[in-house]
């Protein structure tokens, strides 16, 4: 009986002895081993775009409504629309960009939702979901337009080169000590519109795809 009683207690105090030692604090070096959310990273100030849409206006940040697509007009307003015909018409929309849309919608290839010389961004691969279509240079904070991270195909046609060649890019906010993640799309040429169906297919750095991933997109007038 003293026996087990001296290895029932010995077994007890050295279950209490190693309670009480403290966990390791990590290393100076210490790095986590994942990455925040794509959502948690937000490096510059909030500035939603309000849009015309039926008369009124909206927040893009906030909700689309029943907007199906928005552009970016040469006057510096946003319009969003109901139908694509609504867009295409849109007297706000430079006249020689309303009179050559109807001639895109006959090349097979093209989808018939983007209009020349606008970078077209849509939510879903092969030219599908909500639209934006974006003309003036400079970075688009895609929070900003209710679609951070819901950015699948791209696709873009240059009718008036003199005024409108060019590149756009895509970056994706990281925190540190992870670096941000871009890529460069091409504007194409004449005739050799820029096509970029499904962002399952471009490869991310690290590993992985861009599909909704993208936080920025920037327009680059050369």
């Amino acid at each position: 009986m003293a026996t087990a009683s001296a290895t029932v207690l010995t077994l007890i105090s050295g279950t209490a002895a190693q309670a009480d030692e403290p966990a390791p604090e990590p290393s100076a070096t210490y790095t986590p081993t994942t990455e925040p959310a794509q959502d948690d990273v937000d490096k510059e100030p909030s500035n939603p775009v309000i849009a015309d849409y039926k008369g009124r206006k909206i927040n893009l940040a906030e909700t689309w409504e029943g907007a199906t697509s928005c552009t970016e007009l040469p006057n510096g307003e946003v319009h969003c629309y109901d139908t694509d015909e609504e867009a295409s018409a849109d007297p706000a929309l430079a006249e020689e960009s309303r009179l050559k849309t109807p001639q895109v919608d006959r090349e097979a290839r093209d989808p018939r939702r983007c209009i020349p010389d606008y970078w077209c961004l849509y939510e879903h691969a092969d030219y599908k979901g909500k639209i934006l279509r974006f003309s003036a240079d400079g970075k688009k904070r895609l929070k900003d337009w209710g679609m951070n991270n819901k950015l699948s195909s791209v696709f873009y046609r240059v009718r008036s080169w003199s005024l409108n060649y060019g590149d756009a890019r895509v970056i994706d906010w990281r925190s540190w000590p992870v670096s941000d993640r871009e890529r460069q799309f091409s504007a194409g040429s004449l005739g050799h519109p820029a096509r970029y169906p499904n962002f399952k297919r471009l490869d991310y750095p690290g590993g992985g795809n861009w599909n909704d991933k993208v936080d920025v997109f920037e327009v680059r007038r050369a």
